[in-house]
């Protein structure tokens, strides 16, 4: 029984050695062969393809390097421009130069103005101007027995009580004390005296010793140039752009801003 046992096993040794060089080998080369083949086709195909679309696709315009800027020309071309950005700088400041000339001219009519007020006139324009500046219950007195105080307002819970002088020369004590009197009558916590003119340094020693405010013609003209020349500016730009019509009635003309101030 062994012997059989191992003469099979001899046998199938032989097989599977006969199986493995006539039969598995020339399988697996013919494996090999055909996939190097499809491989190889593989390639061939997409290099038609590419080679196709190549030739379809139209070549790229021709475009010419520009020449590199030699430095002479860029030279050149900094002088130009800082040429250039002087002279916008002088037109800059000439514009400014212009405005203000065009502010000062405005200003200076608008205190001009101002002076040829009468009395009650330059009180008017002093509430007016208060209303301007925030103050609430601007309220001017009557001219006659007014105690010292031509215009009362409130500014917040503080009272204030204005005395308006009209003058032609500079303020001197008297209206300090007229001041000083309608404080107490009228029972404010502030005393102002306002004037187109200036103050006599006694004046504004007294001012000082009584705590009594003291706004004059500076005080004026940076309120005509802080609102009323804006307002002017405004009136001006909003006629200059208004339509142009022979018949008062056609339809876009409107009126142009009343300027409250020449009301006085």
């Amino acid at each position: 029984m062994d012997n059989l046992l191992g003469c099979l096993g001899i046998v199938l040794i032989l097989f599977l050695f006969i199986y493995y060089w006539y039969v598995a080998i020339p399988i697996s080369l013919v494996l090999v062969i055909t996939s190097i083949w499809l491989i190889k086709r593989r390639k061939a195909k997409q290099k038609e393809t590419s080679d196709d679309f190549v030739y379809a696709t139209p070549p790229p315009a021709f475009r010419p390097v520009k020449p590199k800027a030699s430095k002479d020309n860029l030279n050149d071309e900094i002088s130009s421009l800082e040429e250039k950005i002087k002279k916008l700088k002088n037109e800059q400041q000439d514009l400014i130069r212009t405005n203000k000339d065009a502010i000062s001219i405005i200003v200076n009519k608008e205190i001009k103005r101002i002076d040829k007020l009468n009395g009650r006139e330059f009180e008017n324009y002093c509430g007016r101007m208060l209303e301007k500046l925030g103050f609430e219950d601007v309220n001017v007195t009557i001219s006659s027995g007014d105690q010292g105080i031509d215009v009362l307002a409130k500014m917040g819970k503080t009272s204030y009580g204005f005395q308006c002088k009209h003058y032609s020369s500079p303020v001197g004590n008297k209206a300090l004390q007229e001041a000083i009197s309608g404080k107490e009558f009228y029972k404010v916590d502030k005393a102002v005296v306002i004037t187109n003119n200036y103050f006599t340094p006694s004046a504004i020693a007294l001012a000082q010793e009584a705590g009594i405010d003291t706004w004059n013609r500076d005080t004026l003209i940076d309120f005509v140039h802080d609102q009323v020349v804006p307002e002017i500016a405004n009136k001006e730009q909003h006629e200059s752009q208004s339509p142009v019509s022979s018949n008062d009635s056609q339809v876009g003309t409107t009126e142009p801003p009343k300027n409250e101030w020449e009301d006085f």
